[in-house]
């Protein structure tokens, strides 16, 4: 029918309905927005990988170290602060917990051991990255924070990030999709929500790019620093 509105799912909402339909119902019905500081603390680290990854490296030595816990503190603390000033402009809101800024450093330090281990850094502190190993990193980027979205517009998702996954040579092999999770770490498996939402990312990037090479979806859990592969 013309002029009809398109419904777009996301795997939030897929998630959230298939959980408590009311509770669907509830969140498409413009509610005033609620605060939580479990958000919060997750969005300010998102936010702050998401600066790291976008860094500007231009001019600097490829062997200087000590550079990276100042630089990762100071985005996560803009961000910090950002996120607090959201939270109390916001009417609907528990208390906010000043303490979980050591959480939120912890979880921040735990995705960039993953990110360095994504490109073969292992065992190598914060404190000893090079502003070299960083830049690889950064090379192997191919998109941080965009949004995902079928051609009919019926499908959507937000994408946290996607790297290039090289060989030993420089070779391309595929994309990998990686969600940051700052929620619990499952005891061994991807829960099936999750697992639904990472394969949902990757045909969705599939269908929007028909030659692209293999697709890898992960989840990258901040508490444990470990990556979960999402199969099917």
């Amino acid at each position: 029918m013309a002029g009809e509105r398109v419904h777009t799912l996301s795997p939030s909402a897929w998630n959230r309905y298939e959980t408590c339909p009311r509770m669907y119902w509830l969140s498409r019905q413009k509610l005033p927005r609620k605060a939580g500081m479990a958000a919060s603390l997750g969005t300010a680290v998102h936010a702050s990988v998401e600066d790291l990854l976008q860094v500007d490296l231009t001019g600097r030595n490829s062997d200087e170290t000590h550079w990276l816990p100042e630089l990762a503190e100071k985005f996560l603390k803009q961000r910090w602060e950002e996120e607090k000033e959201v939270f109390f402009a916001t009417p609907r809101r528990p208390m906010w917990k000043e303490k979980e800024w050591d959480k939120a450093k912890k979880m921040q330090r735990g995705a960039i051991k993953m990110l360095l281990e994504f490109i073969g850094v292992i065992g190598v502190t914060p404190l000893k990255t090079t502003i070299g190993m960083w830049r690889n990193l950064l090379s192997r980027v191919i998109a941080v924070e965009g949004e995902l979205r079928t051609s009919d517009n019926r499908l959507m998702g937000r994408l946290d990030m996607l790297f290039a996954d090289v060989d030993s040579n420089g070779e391309l092999q595929g994309w990998v999709v990686a969600d940051l999770k700052t929620g619990r770490a499952p005891s061994e498996n991807l829960k099936p929500e999750v697992q639904r939402q990472l394969l949902l990312y990757r045909d969705i990037l599939l269908s929007n790019n028909p030659n692209a090479p293999p697709v890898k979806t992960e989840g990258w859990y901040t508490e444990n620093a470990t990556r979960y592969t999402a199969t099917g």
